[in-house]
């Protein structure tokens, strides 16, 4: 009889055995059999019968013939084994790399989320950025007004002091040749020039600033007058009021770079830093600010109402 047996040896993955020893044990096996371990088996089975049937009756042949066949069935098994495990071992390969992708795209999405995070941190750094450099070319532009209107100013000073001496000393020329001294004639080639001179009547203008300063002081003497010294808690530092400074310092810096300013937005913006302080020598600084701020506030009013008189007296 002749015994089939595989075309090739299997390879060592795919001739691993066909269960877990737990399945075989259950089975009655005292190891789990490896497919190679299985057509060994059954060549020997088929040799076996061969060997004890030289002369076989019906009933043994009958199971030499199963036996045959089995062996020719293991072969088969054998292939069919190997295919599937070939199967299984690239559906791993798929799932494992299919795995490793999901993975990679984890981690791309992690690296767009920091970037965008990022990116946001550096929008609002730039946006902080440019609010202060705003700030400041409008307090150059600013410094650079004043500049100009003290140099305008110091032109036309200079001016009228070289007539002035031009005047005085014309007249020194001519007062040395009469031999006299006229303070009246110099006085009157002066107005003439343009040139009046102040009269000792005259006050001297009024210091806005002061102005308003006063009109401060006067305010508290009727406050002492009415409540006497008051001594009252501060109650400020509360973190709702240094939320409320933090905000209302974001809207005046928009306002401001929208042109948008009012003198609202700047003394409620003193006001809440005031209210946002608990160290009293930062308190009693923005103290000082908002008052300055309220002073500064007044004058403009005070601006605006001498306006229209001035331009009608022009």
């Amino acid at each position: 009889m002749t015994v089939p047996t595989s075309s090739a040896p299997l390879s060592p993955e795919h001739d691993a055995p066909i269960c877990t020893q737990e399945t075989a044990r259950a089975a009655g096996l005292d190891v789990a059999p490896s497919p190679s371990e299985l057509a060994a088996v059954a060549a020997s089975i088929v040799r076996t019968w061969g060997d004890r049937h030289a002369e076989p009756d019906d009933e043994t042949a009958s199971t030499a013939d199963a036996g045959a066949q089995l062996a020719r069935a293991v072969p088969l098994l054998l292939a069919e084994v190997t295919r599937l495990r070939a199967e299984l071992n690239h559906a791993h390969d798929d799932r494992t790399g299919a795995c490793l992708a999901r993975w990679e795209e984890e981690q791309d999405n992690a690296r767009l989320r920091l970037a965008l995070a990022s990116a946001q941190r550096g929008r609002q750094e730039a946006r902080t950025r440019i609010a202060e450099l705003d700030r400041a070319t409008r307090a150059f532009e600013a410094l650079m007004a004043k500049h100009d209107k003290a140099k305008a100013e110091r032109d036309r000073v200079l001016a009228a002091l070289a007539g002035v001496l031009g005047i005085v000393s014309a007249w020194c020329i001519e007062a040395n040749e009469v031999g006299g001294v006229d303070a009246g004639d110099l006085a009157w080639r002066l107005e003439q020039a343009g040139h009046q001179l102040p009269d000792e009547e005259t006050p001297a203008p009024a210091d806005p600033t002061r102005t308003v300063l006063d009109e401060v002081h006067a305010e508290r003497q009727r406050q002492d007058a009415r409540w006497g010294q008051q001594n009252h808690p501060d109650g400020t530092g509360l973190p709702i009021y240094q939320h409320s400074a933090r905000r209302y310092r974001d809207h005046t810096e928009r306002a401001a770079a929208s042109g948008h300013l009012a003198w609202r937005d700047v003394l409620l913006e003193e006001v809440h830093e005031a209210l946002a302080e608990a160290d009293l020598g930062k308190l009693r600084a923005e103290l000082v600010q908002v008052a300055a701020v309220a002073v500064c506030w007044a004058q403009a009013i005070d601006r605006r109402a001498a306006a229209p008189a001035e331009e009608s007296d022009h």
